[in-house]
């Protein structure tokens, strides 16, 4: 008896600048797995860092190890700009025709907790958006505390962000719009 062929997968990439991006990346690997059953999906994160250094760490843990031309999407903060070594990282994976391999999505606004913030529908007034304050509302507010944000996180990330939220927020939601194209959940 043959073996069987498996189909080949498509192979994406979610990429975040630390481990509570590729957390609330994961929920959608795993909340969209039929949708998502003909990719094959990495989700990874450099552990923080100059936005440089962590498209280094993208380059070096995923993009050399496969195919250098695999689609990834970064998840950065906005309050990051690119330094020189993202620029040079952003250049090597552009080809001839000036398409970049790696889509740099901004998490708004300011950083990562400012747009879970926004998802929940919690922003605080404008004039209070400084990424700190961001940060401390959303994990005193969500998480309990400011301590140990990554398991409290990924502990309440799927009650926090269900897929129903995600599915409502998908169409109408800048940020969440543009990784459901990424990934082919949506069509522009």
């Amino acid at each position: 008896m043959g073996k069987r062929k498996l189909p080949l997968r498509t192979p994406l990439i979610l990429w975040g600048e630390g481990h509570t991006e590729q957390l609330f990346l994961e929920l959608f690997r795993q909340d969209y797995r039929k949708e998502l059953a003909e990719k094959q999906i990495m989700v990874g994160n450099a552990g923080g860092g100059s936005p440089g250094s962590i498209l280094e760490a993208l380059d070096k843990k995923a993009l050399s190890l496969g195919d250098p031309k695999t689609p990834a999407l970064f998840l950065l903060d906005e309050d990051k700009g690119l330094d020189d070594e993202a620029l040079e990282v952003l250049k090597k994976h552009t080809n001839e025709d000036g398409e970049c391999s790696i889509a740099i999505l901004y998490s708004k606004p300011q950083c990562l907790e400012g747009l879970l913030l926004d998802l929940l529908g919690d922003l605080p007034v404008k004039g209070h958006h400084r990424s700190e304050e961001l940060k401390e509302r959303f994990q005193e507010k969500y998480l309990g505390s400011c301590n140990h944000v990554r398991k409290n996180f990924k502990k309440k990330r799927a009650e926090l962000f269900p897929k129903a939220l995600l599915d409502k927020k998908m169409a109408s939601h800048p940020i969440l719009k543009k990784v459901s194209l990424f990934l082919g959940l949506s069509e522009s």
